[in-house]
């Protein structure tokens, strides 16, 4: 599909220590050990990196009236290791210079509590069923 040809097309013009893949269901596994990740700030990658614990740059999403991405990221830029570039200020300089301060940020300890919202969201509202009885 169109995903493959975009991947095929990158293949061919990174430099020699540059893997590109399709998406992997080992990539919290795979996040974990990077130096670092530069990522855009979907729901699932602001998980993976709570959970790993990786010093991270974001570059939410913000194309024409998106905001969401840009709110989580800005949330998560409160803790050490995590720092924004809007994509309007994205170059190479904007993208090392931030890639400098989260790999000298203190290191950010993997999250494990508070992991599992959906478990959560259903004991709260079994809870509140309980209390409108």
């Amino acid at each position: 599909g169109g995903d493959d040809a975009r991947r095929a097309a990158l293949r061919e013009n990174a430099p020699a220590n540059v893997q590109i893949e399709a998406p992997r269901p080992d990539f919290r596994d795979l996040m974990a050990r990077a130096a670092a990740s530069v990522s855009t700030c979907g729901y699932n990658t602001a998980m993976d990196l709570l959970q790993s614990g990786v010093p991270a740059v974001l570059v939410p999403f913000d194309d024409g009236n998106e905001v969401e991405q840009g709110l989580r990221a800005d949330a998560l830029s409160q803790l050490p290791g995590i720092e924004v570039v809007k994509q309007a200020q994205l170059t190479g300089e904007s993208l090392r210079a931030a890639l400098d301060m989260v790999l000298a940020a203190p290191a950010r300890a993997p999250r494990r509590d508070g992991m599992d919202g959906a478990r959560r969201t259903v004991e709260i509202v079994t809870q509140m069923q309980r209390t409108v009885r």
